[in-house]
């Protein structure tokens, strides 16, 4: 019988089976355009960059748009990452070739954010297309739908999984608040 363990376990195995010289994600409510793939590993190989990422559109739980797009950052260092997560996961690839497996932390929600981190940190800046590469499905369930999950979980991101003290956390997290709902929220652009 098999057991779901959760996202990050999942993720865990697919890296630690998977052959290639890049990893990349995509969840089974998730969607990629045809040629994601194909455009981010030709500006990887062009501009020598170990890690990239993509703009993406929002769908409903039905697969219909939500008339908005969610725009990538054309450079995103480790300490503006720090800040906040600007990676879509189901955007995101990385060249295992370059930076080694990184895998996601036992943690329960969140896994993905320190995931692109350690790529960063040990990688250098992670590289943004500014063109829409996929479609993110928005589900009433989400994290971001319950805000005080989401402070939690990312009180937890600083303090549990990258080992920040009770104070450094909180400002941490006072930032991350700032940045979500003020920066963040500007990325959001109607199509």
């Amino acid at each position: 019988e098999l057991k779901n363990c959760g996202t990050g376990v999942a993720r865990n195995t697919a890296i630690k089976v998977a052959q290639g010289n890049y990893i990349a994600f995509l969840d089974s409510d998730d969607i990629w355009k045809p040629n994601k793939l194909e455009k981010q590993l030709a500006v990887m190989k062009s501009s020598k960059a170990a890690i990239c990422f993509s703009s993406y559109e929002l769908i409903n739980e039905q697969g219909e748009s939500l008339n908005k797009l969610v725009e990538a950052l054309p450079k995103l260092s480790y300490q503006k990452q720090l800040k906040c997560n600007y990676i879509g996961n189901l955007t995101g690839i990385y060249n295992a070739n370059m930076l080694g497996k990184i895998y996601m932390p036992e943690i329960k929600k969140r896994q993905d954010w320190i995931m692109w981190l350690s790529a960063i940190k040990k990688g250098g800046p992670a590289l943004g297309i500014k063109e829409s590469l996929a479609y993110y499905r928005v589900r009433k369930d989400s994290i971001s739908s319950n805000k005080l999950n989401l402070i939690t979980y990312n009180f937890n991101v600083y303090r549990k999984a990258l080992g920040f003290g009770f104070i450094k956390s909180t400002r941490y997290l006072t930032i991350f608040l700032y940045e979500y709902f003020f920066v963040k929220s500007k990325q959001t652009k109607s199509l």
